[in-house]
């Protein structure tokens, strides 16, 4: 059974392996991800793609995948990262 209920965004999370970078960049390549919730407090965490370096004639792009997640991460703009319900799995056993 899933559980089904809207989620809500609760904020974003990263790993925290240390990068440089040339000064006025920001090569940041940890994993980054958003945190969501439903109302019964199951979390859902979404990869998504690192911050874009703030210089424009910049084209640096970090990693698309990670060590801690499987698969690609997602633009976090995108539809697939901006997940609406909950979609974790619970017991279908109820108590009387």
């Amino acid at each position: 059974m899933i559980c089904n209920k809207p989620l809500k965004f609760d904020g974003t999370g990263q790993t925290l392996v240390g990068f440089f970078s040339r000064e006025g960049h920001r090569h940041n390549d940890n994993c980054f991800s958003k945190i969501f919730k439903c109302e019964d407090n199951h979390q859902t965490w979404i990869p998504i793609t690192s911050p874009k370096c703030p210089i424009p004639e910049c084209d640096w792009v970090g990693k698309l995948t990670c060590f801690c997640h499987e698969g690609q991460k997602l633009d976090p703009d995108s539809e697939e990262a901006n997940p609406k319900f909950c979609q974790k799995e619970i017991s279908a056993i109820t108590t009387i």
